[in-house]
């Protein structure tokens, strides 16, 4: 029997196999984690904008509002007249939109606003909070603030 080098025809494809295997499923986890990724992104840049708004407030001495468009926009302004309605004049601090396949839900806060007043207090007591949803993974974080103003980002 002649004893040949190297690999057979089914051992190579074989071995491509395998590898095509593993390529495709680090893919799902790579394209997972980078949404994944998104969501948390977003929601730190959420909690980020609460705290910027209730130091805004602080700062001016004026309430701040901030303002849910759902599905997937935010407000944040100087409201000059206290009525959380955006009026002209009014300074905008941040218009923000998030990502793309990144949803807000269950916002528990009266008439999609809320705010701070001049003392970092919610806007007429109305505390409460707002999910924010990955709608391809299902991932989810919670945005809370409480009655004394203390804002709070937990993943669910």
């Amino acid at each position: 029997m002649k004893n040949s080098k190297g690999f057979t025809l089914i051992e190579v494809i074989v071995v491509l196999a395998v590898i095509g295997i593993m390529v495709t499923i680090a893919g799902i986890s790579l394209v997972s984690s980078s949404r994944n990724a998104e969501l948390r992104s977003s929601a730190q840049e959420m909690y980020g904008q609460f705290q910027r708004a209730k130091m805004e407030a602080i700062k001016r001495n004026q309430s701040v509002t901030i303002l849910f468009v759902p599905p997937d926009k935010y407000r944040i302004f100087v409201d000059l007249d206290d009525d959380q309605v955006l009026d002209g004049g009014e300074p905008i601090i941040a218009d923000v939109t998030v990502k793309n396949g990144i949803v807000f839900s269950a916002i528990t806060f009266a008439s999609n606003y809320t705010g701070f007043t001049s003392r970092g207090r919610p806007l007429d007591s109305n505390f409460g909070g707002v999910n924010i949803d990955n709608t391809v993974t299902s991932q989810s974080f919670q945005l809370t603030t409480s009655i004394a103003g203390y804002v709070r980002l937990v993943k669910l």
